[in-house]
């Protein structure tokens, strides 16, 4: 039986161009897989962290899921109503300063369902 240890000596020592293009698109679906076990496990209600989004100053901003739209299957989406602390730090970028009223606790905010991250 071939360990861990023993594919990942082979890949750091022996594998070629083309083992490693295979050993890549491998990583990436078995990365797929995983976003998708974490995204069928979210639940409204839960408590989620942002991340890996565009403008990166949204990532790891905290919120609760308000609603799921997952009945699209190329871009599921939340709602995540965010907490008070990140609400504040988001209503002081210039994009939101005029849609965050002074003094909210919370702001709703629509993200690829993948960028969620259970805390």
């Amino acid at each position: 039986m071939i360990t861990f240890p023993d594919a990942v000596a082979y890949i750091a020592h022996r594998a070629s161009l083309d083992d490693l293009s295979l050993f890549e698109e491998a990583a990436r679906q078995r990365r797929a897989a995983f976003a998708q076990e974490r995204m069928k496990a979210l639940a409204v209600g839960d408590k989620v962290r942002l991340g890996n989004l565009k403008p990166a100053y949204l990532n790891d901003m905290q919120g609760t899921i308000r609603s799921l739209n997952n009945t699209s299957t190329s871009s599921p989406q939340a709602t995540v109503d965010l907490d008070a602390a990140s609400t504040w730090i988001l209503s002081r970028h210039t994009r939101y300063a005029n849609r965050i009223p002074d003094g909210a606790d919370t702001y709703p905010l629509t993200v690829p369902l993948s960028s969620l991250i259970p805390v």
